[in-house]
């Protein structure tokens, strides 16, 4: 068995079973912080991330902790932060797509709703430069320039990632990191609202299929518009790559275009209603 049940004094949920965290870390992991050197990466909206290292059989590693406290009863409501991420990256692991390697998901004690929760996963080797790799650089998003050849390049990985029945659900270019070799490496992250659905209708796919590809694209610097040289280069090489005419346009470029600055509708909380609506 690869995970073991972690049964806490104040938090409950699965640890790897070749990493042993300290106690302190799962029992009030808001403390996260106070490690020994702990640095914190983001503070936002009640979520906290630091980078803090830990030992993986008796072998310090930097890991990433990503603790939790949901401000709304909209997110409460969903399945818990923590355990979803485990869930959602060995799938995709096990598909070899790039991603968090999750040792540890724990959410609080006697909870009804999904209020607190911690995810502790190795960093990823894309986030920072690694001098002793020679001439690799490894950056992430936005500060990595979204060039022609790896607009081409996410745009195949993506179809890779839909053609398995995964949709990401919150796609936006800070939840690609991108290692800029040649070829890239590219890793998802942020995986509360992923899914893997592999067997829904090709009608339904699309949507889920063009609901990532909008929130990636509006994402992008500036006004997000099909005349751009980058995003139509991006879309054909996603269309290439799908199998997929150019002319006529397939259902899933309409239901892009339908949210592109020239389209009738914005992206936002009424992506999904509003391709449901619009398109047949």
């Amino acid at each position: 068995m690869r995970y073991r049940r972690h049964l806490g004094k104040r938090y409950h949920g699965w640890v790897h079973c070749e990493f042993s965290p300290p106690e302190q870390l799962l029992e009030t992991p808001e403390k996260a912080g106070e490690l020994p050197g702990a640095e914190l990466v983001l503070d936002c909206r009640g979520r906290q991330i630091f980078r803090t290292p830990l030992e993986f059989q008796n072998t310090p590693r930097s890991y990433f902790t990503y603790y939790f406290k949901n401000s709304s009863i909209s997110r409460s409501l969903r399945s818990c932060y923590a355990f979803q991420s485990l869930q959602i990256s060995e799938k995709l692991r096990a598909h070899r797509f790039g991603t968090l390697e999750v040792v540890a998901a724990v959410k609080k004690k006697g909870e009804w709703l999904n209020w607190h929760s911690l995810v502790v996963a190795r960093e990823i080797e894309s986030v920072h430069e690694i001098a002793s790799e020679g001439n690799h650089v490894y950056q992430v998003h936005p500060a990595v320039e979204l060039s022609p050849e790896l607009a081409g390049q996410l745009a195949g990985e993506l179809v890779r990632f839909h053609a398995q029945g995964f949709f990401h659900g919150d796609l936006k270019t800070r939840h690609i990191l991108v290692r800029t070799d040649s070829p890239a490496r590219f890793f998802f992250v942020d995986l509360e609202k992923c899914r893997y659905l592999p067997h829904l209708p090709n009608f339904l796919k699309d949507v889920l299929a063009a609901r990532d590809l909008i929130q990636l694209l509006t994402s992008l610097p500036g006004s997000f518009t099909t005349s751009d040289d980058l995003v139509r280069h991006f879309l054909e090489c996603y269309l290439k790559a799908a199998g997929l005419p150019l002319d006529p346009a397939p259902r899933i470029l309409k239901m892009v275009n339908l949210y592109s600055q020239e389209g009738p509708l914005s992206q936002g909380q009424t992506v999904m209603g509003g391709l449901l609506r619009r398109v047949k």
